[in-house]
């Protein structure tokens, strides 16, 4: 589909590089080149406003299954397994502004029902959930993101590129019983959540033209001169785990009475 946004670009008097040294000059023409090379057309909201449309592709594959098998009269087991895979070619509106992502979420159960008694039933349910997320830079924001005062962002959010992965262990039980017009139930569940993963913050550096040298932040843009660099150094992996318990506990409910 598309997508419509309003950006701020360089005014067409800004499209020129205003430095003397050769390599730097390109470097700054290849800068200029990243925005839409259009006069902007949305004065009314800014002097460099502009609005326009991006096309964006999303392709998402699901697959999913369950098999429920009657072991004897009082007990049955049930396996279920859906897998969903999306791939999402992001809208650019400047070069390299929104990353590619690729997703892909495995979630299984298997439920054990058994039956105590004419009016009590028990429920075992064992699950595990992966989400794996990744998060690539469009091509030409491979260098990580430019800030220019007064200018839309160039190239990715700081957090690109990231390759998460988020596992989901849980186990849970309950016992429900009839008693006249109330159930009663109670329960208890164990969640393990792991997450592990590449998450920088600045791993593909961060530039930024500021207001300085007494000029503005486009005009130190034209000259090359950025106001800061930044850049994450050292092992940006991470590896996280909780655990969550859930006491047991009774509830008591009340079944409608019928008229």
């Amino acid at each position: 589909g598309q997508v419509n946004v309003n950006i701020l670009i360089p005014l067409p008097s800004e499209r020129t590089p205003l430095a003397t040294d050769p390599a730097t000059r390109q470097a700054v023409q290849n800068l200029l080149d990243g925005f839409p090379n259009v006069t902007p057309n949305r004065p009314d909201i800014a002097d460099r406003a502009h609005n326009l449309n991006a096309p964006q592709l999303i392709d998402t594959n699901v697959a999913s299954g369950q098999l429920t098998q009657r072991l004897t009269s009082a007990d049955r087991l049930m396996f279920r397994y859906q897998f969903t895979g999306q791939k999402v070619d992001a809208f650019q509106f400047v070069r390299g502004q929104n990353p590619n992502t690729r997703n892909k979420s495995h979630t299984v159960r298997i439920t054990w029902d058994h039956t105590l008694g004419a009016r009590t039933v028990m429920n075992t349910t064992a699950g595990f959930d992966r989400q794996g997320s990744l998060l690539i830079a469009a091509p030409g924001g491979e260098s990580g993101p430019i800030l220019i005062t007064g200018l839309t962002r160039l190239g990715p959010s700081p957090a690109v590129p990231l390759d998460r992965a988020q596992n989901r262990f849980r186990y849970a039980t309950s016992v429900q019983q009839v008693r006249g017009s109330h159930t009663m139930t109670a329960g208890a569940a164990i969640t393990r959540t792991q997450i592990n993963g590449s998450e920088p913050d600045g791993g593909l550096g961060i530039t930024q033209f500021r207001p300085d040298f007494g000029r503005d932040a486009i005009t130190n843009l034209r000259l090359g001169t950025p106001s800061s660099y930044v850049r994450a150094l050292g092992s940006v992996y991470r590896d996280r785990k909780s655990t969550r318990l859930n006491s047991s506990h009774v509830k008591r409910s009340r079944m409608p009475s019928s008229a």
